[in-house]
């Protein structure tokens, strides 16, 4: 990653929307009332006026979405590339303006055929005591999950400590939003671990490698080509983490008081 250590930042505008909306509803006592649910906007990313993809999101966070798509697709590497992120609700659009233009070596990754695979090349230690002080934590940051369900929650931890947590009504948003948060900040992903709330699939698992994160733990679980691209990137994977249960899926000579059955 080319940080942000010179402080450079792209001009960005402010369109996050509120995450939810109000509707009317019939309760199972046949009573009519409001109530929240989550909201789901389509957001059109343009790369210098070329359409590049349609998300849905909740909208609290466009630009570090469209950002963090940028990183994680591997369509730019560095900051200085950006020139600006304009969104515009009313036209359900994201503008970004480049430096550069895309080429051919800007593709976004293709999963089926594989990126070019960045390893950490770090190694992690964690202690049983860390997993649940960083559970405790999480556990008060998902605050529009209790409110009105339908979002997933990602997050990114210094030790134990909370760097910054977001929710949208999709993983790879969330993770996204994550990113692009890291990039516009400058920070290094290679001593901090990633938590998210669903599930962590080879595709979760290369924008991990593409943020330089060694080490991810889920509320749920993982898939079979999740396992296999963290065990080639050296990407330590704990799933099932509630309270003080876990399983380690990858990694488990990184966490010396772990036990095989998370006990």
């Amino acid at each position: 990653m080319n940080n942000t250590a010179d402080n450079y930042s792209p001009t960005l505008s402010n369109a996050g929307q509120a995450p939810s909306v109000t509707v009317s509803v019939q309760n199972s006592s046949n009573n009519t009332c409001s109530a929240e649910i989550a909201a789901e906007r389509p957001l059109t990313i343009y790369i210098n006026k070329q359409e590049t993809v349609t998300l849905l999101t909740l909208g609290t966070h466009p630009e570090l979405l469209a950002l963090g798509y940028l990183w994680n697709q591997g369509l730019f590497d560095n900051l200085h590339n950006i020139r600006s992120v304009c969104v515009d609700w009313n036209k359900g659009s994201a503008s970004i303006q480049t430096s550069e233009p895309l080429t051919d070596n800007n593709s976004v990754i293709n999963h089926q055929a594989g990126p070019a695979r960045v390893s950490t090349g770090a190694n992690p230690v964690i202690s049983r005591t860390e997993i649940s002080t960083l559970l405790e934590r999480i556990s008060d940051c998902n605050q529009l999950y209790r409110r009105i369900g339908g979002v997933h929650g990602c997050a990114i931890f210094h030790g134990a400590k909370l760097v910054y947590f977001v929710e949208d009504i999709g993983r790879h948003n969330a993770t996204d939003i994550v990113a692009g948060y890291m990039w516009l900040n400058g920070i290094y992903g290679g001593d901090k671990k990633f938590y998210a709330t669903g599930r962590l699939t080879s595709e979760i698992v290369l924008k991990l490698s593409r943020m330089g994160i060694p080490t991810a733990i889920s509320r749920s679980s993982i898939t079979h080509l999740g396992l296999e691209l963290a065990q080639e990137l050296g990407i330590t994977l704990i799933g099932r983490a509630k309270g003080r249960q876990f399983v380690v899926y990858n990694g488990s000579i990184t966490i010396p008081d772990a036990t095989k059955d998370g006990n």
